[in-house]
């Protein structure tokens, strides 16, 4: 009896007698998906513990990664990926398990994250894309980081794309038309929702911060707690090797955190930065004029987002206050401009396509001369104004107060203002309220920045 009891406990005890845990890798390593091309990128996942995992790239079948998976039945590697785009397969190879992913493509991948103007998606009858691929994020919050997201990556067509950000889908079209080269994007957005869910918890122990947390307004069709994003929907992704990402979100932020968002945004990026391992490029959105808003309180949160540029390396920001057909709407509905814009900054600043003028006109210098102030204007070729008034200027006095003021263009990109009533201004603001539409611009047809001379406090 004794001897079966101890030929009994060694049958249960020896791991290789008994069914072997099951692989599981996450979602994004999974069919079509797009891998970051030629770089040391991340593969990780579940397993058996104390097995060998062996790992094939078919662009290296020669070169078989083995790697042992620990007691915590976890493992993680890199693996080097090629120029060559493919379609590739890899297989991972553990006990009597054999797994195989494919039609991998190499190229860019790009995170597109924010609130409902990234969301926002709409129908799009479009050539099927073979380069150009989706994988939405599976929307989930919670107060503790995931290991894991849900999703599923998808090659564009008609029906993917409709279902994807329409600010990301033409930003990606744009990049794989130019580069010619696969471009991958990851779709992690909820409507309505603030900087700070997106935002790791412990960012906010800091005296600098904790401030913006000690009162968020609850909404019941959006988490806004403080990192449950962030923890269901950006931790997850963390392995996974990013060219970069473009962020269209502040809407909810206007109300609470207008003059704190660039301490807000600096703060996201630098750790999801150190979250991801890489400090990959970030472009933001600066969001889009609504008449809804408490007064100046847009304006002051885009000139955050400019701010923020002078704190947080390989950033930039697009305006798009001309690309609003209705005020009215805090969803405007020309996104694919959106997308373009940003991908041409992006194309520009990181790709380095030299031809693209993608650096918006604005005033660098004002001069008070009685009761006129006179503004100078960086332009390519000539300022012009599509309308037959141009608006957007005031002007204040000592007291702060602001009137609408007249314009008229003089030579040299430089700008002639005057408030009918108003004597000796000291102060001047151009486009620089919640709903301002400009209709200045130079040859590149962009905009002319907003713009402000004084540090009035905004309420």
């Amino acid at each position: 009896m004794r001897a079966y009891l101890l030929c009994l406990l060694v049958l249960v005890s020896s791991p290789r007698l008994m069914a072997q845990l099951p692989l599981k890798l996450p979602a994004l390593l999974s069919d079509h998906a797009v891998l970051q091309q030629n770089a040391s990128v991340r593969l990780w996942g579940k397993g058996p513990g104390s097995f060998e995992l062996k790992i094939v790239g078919s662009w290296q079948p020669e070169d078989t990664l083995r790697v042992m998976i620990g007691p915590e039945c976890s493992w993680l590697t890199t693996i080097q990926t090629p120029a060559n785009k493919g379609p590739h397969t890899i297989t991972f190879i553990c006990g009597k398990e054999t797994q195989t992913i494919h039609d991998i493509v190499m190229g860019d991948v790009w995170l597109c994250a924010g609130q409902s103007n990234m969301e926002y998606s709409s129908p799009h009858s479009i050539e099927p894309n073979e380069e150009l691929r989706f994988f939405t994020v599976d929307k989930n919050y919670d107060n503790l980081p995931f290991a894991e997201c849900s999703g599923k990556w998808v090659k564009c067509d008609s029906a993917t794309a409709a279902a994807f950000s329409t600010v990301g889908l033409y930003f990606g079209r744009q990049l794989n038309r130019v580069n010619k080269s696969p471009v991958g994007l990851i779709g992690a957005y909820w409507g309505g929702t603030n900087i700070q869910t997106w935002m790791p918890g412990e960012l906010f122990k800091e005296s600098g911060l904790a401030k913006t947390i000690e009162y968020i307004e609850p909404y019941g069709w959006a988490p806004k707690g403080v990192a449950s994003l962030y923890n269901g929907m950006i931790y997850p992704l963390k392995n996974y090797q990013l060219k970069g990402c473009i962020w269209y979100q502040g809407e909810a932020n206007v109300d609470w955190d207008w003059d704190r968002y660039a301490d807000l945004l600096s703060a996201m990026v630098q750790s999801w930065r150190n979250e991801f391992g890489t400090a990959f490029p970030f472009f933001a959105v600066e969001i889009a004029p609504w008449n809804g808003y408490k007064p100046v309180r847009g304006a002051a949160l885009r000139e955050q987002v400019q701010l923020a540029a002078q704190r947080i390396p390989d950033f930039g920001s697009i305006g798009i206050a001309d690309l609003v057909p209705d005020t009215d709407d805090i969803h405007p509905s020309r996104k694919s401009e959106v997308g373009i814009r940003l991908a041409e900054l992006v194309l520009k600043k990181i790709y380095k396509v030299e031809a693209l003028q993608v650096d918006p006109p604005q005033i660098t210098a004002v001069s008070f001369q009685g009761n006129y102030a006179y503004a100078t204007c960086t332009a390519r070729g000539v300022l012009r104004s599509n309308a037959e008034r141009i608006g957007g200027f005031q002007l204040a006095g000592t007291d702060g107060v602001f009137y609408p003021a007249k314009a008229n263009l003089l030579k040299g990109n430089r700008i002639e203002i005057f408030a009918p009533g108003l004597l000796r201004p000291t102060a001047l603001r151009y486009c620089f309220e919640n709903a301002s539409v400009p209709d200045l611009s130079d040859n590149t047809r962009l905009p002319v920045k907003q713009f402000r001379t004084d540090n009035y406090p905004i309420n």
